[in-house]
């Protein structure tokens, strides 16, 4: 009978293409290594390695064994995994991140639900832009966070959550809205026309900034810009308060600012939809707890892009 042992063997083989480097992978020498493949193959009675190549190819026995052995083993890796949270259920802390914008609205809808039903584990939240969340998932110091997709850095998995599209925020008193393009729903706007009109941006640090940058490219100007700042509150505020023109997440169409708010605008002719997902390390287990609060963020998602209770901010 093969082992997981044989087929870990097998798949560090594959992936390593040689006897050495497998050998050194996996912590055995090389003797050993060919050794227990033998072993192996005598046992099924059926070759798993082509004899007499330079380079090492499985036989089609061996792809086989392959393929399905990387799903026995990444079964029986979550079996385990899930055997032992539930015997350390109440020491399971959730660490994640997210930025403080949309922790404002984004935690108050799961976290009183998941506190409700998982009362023994403690969720440790640490509020940062997207890009340093990134940064503390590669050092460790985080499990999982929720931050826009792109860019994205090759070295973390992303799990799209939702959807959203990036307004157009101009003030309601700004010449500009003559240009208004009537649509059901939200009236459209081209940028073009918003040329040499002040503009609210978030700071180039933010992931936002390719968006920006590519919007402004296509439309052949240069924003004057007259405030950066880290929130997209302040840039919808500022707009309200006639200050400047900016973009938002369509979520804060349903804010107003003491009882003001911009006008808001499709952008006409320009991509401007983002992903906004669940990150995590390449290659790292999520605790199935993550698992399930990644659930509860994505169907609340909707929820809240769909009309957020109007409030002051």
């Amino acid at each position: 009978m093969v082992s997981f042992r044989i087929i870990e063997y097998l798949i560090a083989l594959y992936e390593e293409g040689s006897y050495s480097r497998a050998a050194e992978r996996l912590y055995i020498s090389q003797p050993a290594l060919s050794q227990a493949i033998r072993r192996a193959e005598q046992e099924v009675g059926v070759p798993l390695l082509e004899k007499g190549t330079h380079h090492l190819r499985l036989t089609p026995q061996g792809e086989l064994l392959l393929r399905e052995g990387r799903d026995l083993v990444a079964r029986r890796d979550a079996m385990v995994h899930r055997l032992q949270e539930l015997d350390e259920s109440r020491k399971t802390v959730l660490r994640f991140g997210i930025s403080p914008f949309y922790s404002k609205y984004y935690l108050p809808l799961v976290q009183p639900y998941f506190s409700k039903n998982f009362p023994d584990v403690r969720i440790q939240v640490t509020e940062e832009i997207s890009v340093t969340i990134e940064q503390m998932i590669l050092d460790g110091e985080l499990d999982f966070g929720f931050v826009p997709r792109e860019p994205e850095n090759p070295h973390l998995t992303y799990e799209v959550l939702h959807t959203e599209e990036i307004l157009l925020a101009v003030p309601a008193e700004s010449p500009v809205n003559v240009f208004a393009i009537p649509s059901p729903g939200l009236p459209h706007m081209e940028l073009r026309h918003l040329s040499g009109e002040p503009f609210v941006i978030l700071k180039p640090i933010q992931k936002f900034n390719t968006m920006h940058e590519s919007l402004f490219r296509e439309v052949g100007f240069t924003p004057r810009v007259i405030h950066e700042t880290m929130n997209w509150d302040t840039v919808n505020a500022m707009a309200a308060a006639g200050i400047g023109s900016g973009f938002v997440p369509e979520m804060l169409r349903h804010v107003t600012f003491y009882g003001r708010a911009p006008r808001y605008y499709r952008i006409e002719g320009q991509h401007t939809m983002r992903d906004y997902a669940a990150v995590w390390k390449k290659g790292s287990q999520l605790p199935v707890l993550a698992v399930q609060l990644m659930e509860l963020f994505r169907s609340n998602l909707a929820l809240l892009n769909g009309g957020y209770p109007a409030g002051v901010i």
